[in-house]
């Protein structure tokens, strides 16, 4: 049984997905309980291997949520300054991962430092503030690393857009990233 979102839909799943080549982190809230996994890639030569481990991962995530009623996508960052092929990686596995979530439910995209600030009140929090947030947001889920954490944030989001709320109650700074 979902819980009863504002606009008197009842929610089923929602998946948070803070997607990398090297971890992506994911969070499904599905029929009241919520579950983690951390998806691995093994990151070949070149666009060839680029190609593979972004398949394999698009593969695994419809695998593990393959109908919601929302995805929530963590927007790739650009990094002025870093080498093109990590912002290739970023953008192909997140145009992909769009690609195949939209035919499967509503997909909504969350900018890195708005997720951040909902996770901990801070844009620019670190790693461990965002597990730290986490953890205590979601006491009976398991969050092993960073990536998860952000994708149970942005999981966290996704209810709580829906009016379904399962992190407890909002603070103002959580309220500001709602907008």
């Amino acid at each position: 049984m979902g819980l009863r979102a504002s606009e008197g839909v009842v929610v089923t799943a929602v998946l948070g997905v803070d997607q990398s080549l090297r971890g992506t982190g994911l969070a499904l809230y599905a029929d009241g309980e919520t579950v983690t996994a951390l998806v691995r890639a093994d990151l070949g030569e070149g666009v060839v291997g680029i190609r593979q481990a972004v398949r394999y991962i698009v593969g695994r995530v419809v695998t593990f949520a393959p109908a919601c009623d929302l995805y929530v996508l963590e927007l790739p960052i650009q990094t002025p300054g870093k080498g093109s092929g990590l912002q290739l990686e970023r953008a192909w596995l997140f145009g992909m991962l769009f690609d195949q979530l939209m035919p499967r439910g509503k997909v909504a995209t969350v900018h890195p430092m708005t997720r951040a600030v909902y996770a901990t009140g801070n844009g620019r929090a670190p790693k461990a503030d965002v597990i730290a947030a986490m953890r205590k947001a979601h006491p009976h889920v398991d969050v092993r690393d960073d990536n998860v954490a952000d994708a149970l944030a942005l999981m966290g989001m996704g209810c709580r857009w829906l009016g379904s709320p399962v992190d407890g109650e909002i603070s103002s700074k959580q309220a500001k990233a709602m907008r």
